[in-house]
């Protein structure tokens, strides 16, 4: 299956639409070429917006203490619309896309993987891989990899243990 540049675009339209104050996240399944679910990550209720998760994260190591975030994540959104349309996401893929709170798009330097959760729940899920945007080797602007689902979970766990670290390309 080609990556298409419109997946991005609708991912980041999707981001959009996040209440996140830190980071907005939009992601697509896509399944024999056409999207199967889609969604953004947003908070659960604004009542629980009171814990103030957002202002206690900035200071955590980016990828770790997700547990204590009050958002649905956008992987999660994506799931539950391709499971309430009748889509088995079993071999799908799992596009993300991101940017910061100012709308410039989030550009990974390497392929770095979802938060823990996320992957433990699109492994069990049988999602067989995600497609992450990364900096391009002309180092202007971006690029699409795709990053199997077994090898994204090892990512996800080296970065929430520190054996890693998130660079945002600024």
């Amino acid at each position: 299956m080609a990556i298409k540049l419109a997946w991005a675009q609708q991912c980041l339209k999707l981001a959009l639409q996040s209440d996140c104050t830190i980071m907005k996240f939009g992601a697509m399944l896509v399944k024999d070429g056409q999207s199967i679910g889609s969604g953004f990550n947003k908070k659960i209720h604004p009542c629980v917006a009171r814990f103030g998760c957002c202002e206690y994260r900035k200071n955590v190591r980016p990828r770790s203490h997700t547990e204590l975030c009050e958002a649905v994540h956008a992987e999660w959104v994506a799931l539950h619309n391709a499971v309430s349309l009748g889509y088995n996401p079993r071999g799908a893929s799992m596009v993300i896309c991101g940017m910061g709170p100012s709308g410039k798009t989030w550009i990974r330097e390497g392929p770095w993987a979802s938060c823990t959760l996320c992957t433990r729940l699109l492994m069990l899920f049988g999602i067989k891989d995600l497609l992450l945007q990364v900096k391009a080797e002309n180092k202007r602007g971006w690029k699409f990899v795709r990053v199997p689902i077994k090898q994204a979970l090892i990512a996800s766990f080296e970065i929430a243990f520190g054996y890693r670290e998130i660079k945002r390309i600024p």
